[in-house]
């Protein structure tokens, strides 16, 4: 039986993305708009596995991941990647992580009444005076072809990068969250607010 890791990093399905139209990305009524952000150095490969060295080296007990047909790995928006996410990737990441302590568990953000696309949940933590389930790790879905790591470097495109930056920012916010992420067909960002020292006289 292969170990939580061979499974966790095993190559993804291949994304066909001819389909995707290329256009503006939704705008959120926020105000949230980072103008700027910094690589998370610590965010790396060599460090997850460092910290969670012991349970990825259990075994994988969940259900193997299911034979794609062509219809499935072929994309036309959002909705559709989501989709082939569920399917494809989001089950094996669950079964990883009911090992950890509160068993956390990556879904849809209504089950934690957010209009986020993905949220990080535990039916362990709920928000206090309320059944809503915390929502520790906010996250939205975007399409390769209108949204990018680099386009923050190009004046032609920021605006397209602070769309959807500015829109996680604004669920994690909402929750509370320092941590938040965005996927795409292309990659995976992960996001955290930090506390950044100012100079004298800046408020």
């Amino acid at each position: 039986m292969p170990t939580i890791l061979e499974v966790l990093t095993t190559r993804n399905v291949e994304i066909r993305s001819e389909n995707v139209r290329e256009g503006p990305n939704t705008t959120k009524d926020t105000d949230i708009w980072p103008d700027a952000w910094v690589p998370w150095e610590e965010f790396n490969y060599k460090t997850l596995v460092r910290i969670f060295d012991n349970g990825l080296k259990n075994e994988y007990r969940g259900l193997s991941v299911p034979r794609a047909l062509p219809a499935d790995l072929t994309i036309y928006n959002e909705r559709t990647l989501e989709d082939l996410f569920r399917r494809f990737t989001v089950p094996s990441v669950n079964y990883a992580l009911v090992t950890q302590k509160r068993t956390p568990y990556v879904g849809a953000g209504g089950r934690s009444r957010s209009d986020a696309d993905w949220s990080t949940t535990s039916d362990q933590r709920v928000e206090p005076y309320s059944d809503t389930l915390v929502d520790f790790v906010p996250g939205d879905t975007k399409l390769d072809a209108k949204w990018w790591v680099g386009m923050e470097e190009d004046d032609e495109t920021f605006d397209e990068w602070q769309k959807v930056v500015s829109q996680v920012m604004t669920y994690m916010a909402l929750k509370k969250s320092r941590y938040g992420f965005i996927i795409t067909d292309a990659g995976f960002v992960a996001l955290r607010i930090t506390r950044e020292p100012t100079d004298d006289g800046l408020a």
